[in-house]
């Protein structure tokens, strides 16, 4: 009786977040072809030794806010400092780079792009929206790092500059 009873749970469980899971599901897979894809095009810079490479961006939050000895404490937000990953900072130091670091950082939202991904979506499953570049009132900005600790393949920008960029 036990196990008749969690089973009809389980299938009343399934009927009810059946839709979630696949839409997460979805997303993840959407999630891994995206990060392949971009490491494969910068597999290539990275053999090079160029500093040239496409991220995936993300938001910084109060993880990144330094210690309250730093003049930017509170200040990441409103600042023009970034997270970037790791390789770059050791390929910063390895060279004879002199400081201030500035990185020109340009969004990569064109209509072709936009067709790729879509390709990549689910039947059924409409993207959110299309952003064309030139609609945009900064086509790049340049910022200087905050530190060098985020993943591989992924940049963490103030919340000003992707609400500005328009990033969903």
């Amino acid at each position: 009786m036990r196990c008749l009873l969690l089973l009809v749970v389980l299938l009343a469980l399934h009927e009810v977040h059946g839709h979630f899971l696949s839409r997460a599901v979805s997303a993840s897979l959407r999630q891994t072809l995206k990060e392949m894809k971009l490491e494969d095009r910068n597999s290539v810079s990275k053999i090079d030794d160029r500093l040239e490479r496409r991220l995936i961006v993300m938001p910084l939050s109060n993880e990144f806010n330094p210690s309250q000895a730093s003049e930017m404490h509170n200040k990441i937000q409103h600042g023009d400092k970034c997270s970037i990953p790791g390789t770059l900072g050791r390929l910063i130091f390895e060279k004879p780079y002199e400081v201030p670091w500035l990185f020109e950082i340009i969004p990569v939202r064109r209509k072709d792009y936009a067709r790729t991904a879509k390709s990549l979506l689910p039947p059924g499953l409409n993207m959110r929206r299309t952003i064309d570049v030139a609609a945009m009132p900064l086509d790049k900005a340049y910022l200087s790092p905050l530190d060098f600790r985020s993943p591989e393949n992924y940049i963490f920008l103030p919340t000003w500059l992707m609400e500005v960029w328009h990033v969903p």
